[in-house]
């Protein structure tokens, strides 16, 4: 009796030695950045993926997370960065390889991303997705023939994939084909009402007739649906960045006085990794509109990206004297000061964006 209560003794010691383990650890912080992810608080969600990575440096699954946190940051080496290291330690995961390969296209490395592509439909036929990003990389690359074949495979594996639709409406707008461009475009958004490529897509053609109040009323229901912070989060989560920043572009020449656009198309260049670019059109709209919303936030990313995060920490101070309750400014601006290796400014920071946001 004795020697049975000692083994149940050690096991329960064991137990409980396990549940404290590394693994548990690990499995912990990632489904704590999973629901941050989830609920858009990026900042939180970078910290607990890569303590995640620091108890288990080959943990995929966390490296796959933290890259698609930083690509909703808008911070794109990074993303990439992750995104490889997901799919070297687990080259057979059709999302990893995928996510990897629409992220390479959307930077317009069109060969990277056929390559992943391909290689997914080689081990799932089946995969729309997989022949969707097919047509996006043979699309980026010029050729539209079998693009086109991609786009309507993918339709024949899942005709709800609005994705394939707007790729097939940019196909026709590049052809000049306006009206089956605005026909498929159309049909993107019946599937998904907010689809913002479709909206791109349709701004481009009200654009062909040298209209520019006509694009920006098709981005309305992105607006609506993406109330938080408006368009540009709309266009930031699409995931077309070149089409987008091609739409913006000609806006932005067609109305060179409209700052909606100037800090649309620097929320784009922001997302694609371009700092300097963005700096440029944020810059445009303090000279055109020195209150406009959100501006200290957009300065101070392209200021990260630009490797200046002083010039990042002096604006969000000054927004933050004037809206001190932003939790969004302080989670910037942890970051900053995590740049600037000053740590204890960096947490408190963070801990205070934390508090105004849990």
């Amino acid at each position: 009796m004795k020697t049975w209560r000692a083994f149940l003794v050690i096991g329960t010691l064991l137990l409980t030695a396990c549940a404290g383990g590394p693994a548990t650890k690990k499995q912990q912080h990632y489904s704590k950045g999973t629901h941050y992810l989830a609920a858009g608080e990026y900042n939180e969600a970078v910290l607990e993926f890569r303590t995640a990575l620091q108890v288990d440096p080959g943990f995929a699954d966390a490296h796959h997370q933290l890259g698609l946190t930083y690509w909703h940051k808008g911070w794109i080496p990074d993303a990439r960065f992750e995104l490889e290291a997901a799919v070297r330690l687990s080259p057979d995961r059709e999302p990893f390889a995928l996510d990897l390969a629409d992220l390479l296209v959307d930077l317009g490395l069109g060969d990277d991303g056929l390559r992943l592509a391909d290689a997914a439909v080689r081990r799932d036929a089946r995969s729309a997705r997989a022949h969707y990003l097919r047509g996006r990389a043979l699309a980026l690359k010029g050729e539209t023939a079998p693009a086109e074949t991609a786009f309507r495979t993918a339709l024949g594996l899942d005709p709800m994939l609005a994705d394939a639709q707007s790729g097939l409406g940019h196909l026709y707008l590049e052809r000049r084909q306006l009206a089956q461009a605005e026909e498929v475009f159309n049909t993107a958004r019946r599937l998904r009402a907010n689809h913002v490529d479709a909206l791109l897509g349709l701004g481009a053609l009200r654009l062909e007739g040298g209209q520019v109040e006509q694009p920006r009323a098709s981005f309305e229901p992105a607006v609506r649906a993406e109330s938080e912070s408006g368009l540009a989060l709309a266009y930031l989560t699409s995931d077309r960045a070149e089409p987008a920043s091609a739409t913006l572009e000609e806006i932005v020449r067609h109305a060179p006085d409209e700052p909606n656009g100037h800090y649309l198309l620097g929320q784009m260049y922001l997302r694609r990794g371009m700092g300097g670019e963005a700096l440029r059109e944020f810059q445009s709209v303090q000279r055109l509109a020195p209150a406009f919303p959100d501006l200290a936030l957009g300065l101070a990313n392209a200021h990260l990206q630009t490797a200046t995060p002083h010039e990042a920490v002096r604006l969000l101070e000054a927004a933050l004297k004037k809206t001190p309750d932003d939790p969004r400014l302080y989670g910037v601006l942890g970051l900053a000061y995590a740049a600037l290796r000053d740590f204890p400014h960096a947490r408190t920071a963070l801990q205070r964006a934390v508090e105004l946001d849990p």
